[in-house]
């Protein structure tokens, strides 16, 4: 949002910026925390995944900050980008990084050492450790049976556990479940985020716009009630509600207009937020992953995403997509 528009409705603040940093507690994000404590008191793979923008970081992040200043375990996180090129030694660097401050510890080079070190490491901290994991859904096949193995390994010879959290979108739990993943699949605790009901989606929009507004300036002032309610009514995630705040507020500013009208918020609402490319892409489906998952060609995937198929083919595709666990 451009300065002349926060100046504009009085604004401290963007929606995006604050949403991110800040927390509106749900009863989704308080059960997060509580499975993942229940599921640290013994070495395990936990996934946590849910839609695009559904508040899955969110969520963790009040999970760590929980955590951390409960001191009941120890926290790790990969900081890692390039999901698709981690391996598991890059993910036990992180380990290493976190639990052996000092210089003396480094990480050993030789892969028996390597694990044998993370064991007694582990041990002598005397408390189970959480590697937290974020954008997992990027992780490979072989990676993901690597982190099984670790935690196995950990399990069996180090005295206190090991829990890999790994938070991505939808096509993180479908592609675990999948047959050929069974060995991993089997030990892993999914926990998946459903997203706010229409309510909470309101009172979340009321205190994003409360939370981002100078103290003298009252939400209705700003935005009318039916505008948030329609708001609430058409999108499904608070990213979608920041995106669409954030531009209904830009509309309205280059109309000379000083309230957010349940017309302009109608404008502000992308209409192909629910098109079939938008919905794959919140699920975290690239055409390469839909073609993998199909058994088809990636141009056919294209076609598919890009509404090229004739309506036969594409209600098939669809079926074929409904039954490995991908609802569009």
């Amino acid at each position: 949002m451009l300065a002349e528009v926060t100046d504009h409705f009085g604004f401290r603040t963007v929606f995006k910026k604050y949403g991110f940093k800040n927390s509106f507690e749900t009863k989704q994000s308080s059960r997060v925390t509580r499975e993942i404590k229940h599921l640290s008191k013994c070495s395990g793979l936990v996934i946590v995944t849910g839609g695009m923008g559904i508040g899955k970081t969110t969520s963790i992040l009040q999970t760590i900050a929980h955590l951390k200043k409960e001191k009941q375990v120890i926290v790790s996180q990969s900081l890692a980008v390039e999901k698709e090129k981690v391996s598991v030694n890059t993910l036990m660097s992180a380990i290493f990084s976190d639990l052996a401050k000092d210089r003396k510890n480094k990480v050993p080079a030789t892969a028996e050492k390597r694990e044998r070190t993370l064991c007694e490491l582990i041990s002598a901290k005397n408390k189970p450790v959480l590697l937290f994991i974020d954008e997992a859904h990027d992780l490979t096949r072989h990676t993901l049976n690597s982190l099984k193995r670790l935690v196995e390994v950990v399990h069996i010879n180090s005295k206190f556990p090991l829990s890999l959290i790994l938070i991505g979108l939808p096509r993180l739990k479908n592609n675990i479940c999948r047959s050929s993943m069974e060995e991993v699949g089997a030990r892993t605790e999914i926990i998946e985020l459903e997203g706010m009901n229409t309510e909470e989606k309101i009172q979340f929009s009321k205190w994003l716009i409360t939370s981002c507004t100078e103290k003298n300036k009252k939400t209705s002032e700003i935005i009318d009630d039916s505008s948030i309610k329609l708001l609430a009514e058409k999108v499904a995630t608070p990213l979608q509600i920041e995106q669409a705040l954030e531009l209904a507020f830009t509309q309205a500013y280059q109309m000379g207009e000083n309230k957010v009208s349940k017309e302009i918020m109608e404008h502000a609402i992308a209409k192909d937020i629910n098109a079939v490319d938008a919905k794959l892409a919140r699920l975290g489906y690239k055409p390469k992953d839909l073609a993998e998952v199909l058994h088809i060609r990636p141009a056919e995937a294209r076609n598919f995403i890009n509404g090229k198929l004739t309506r036969t083919r594409f209600e098939e595709l669809r079926d074929g997509l409904l039954q490995v666990g991908v609802p569009l």
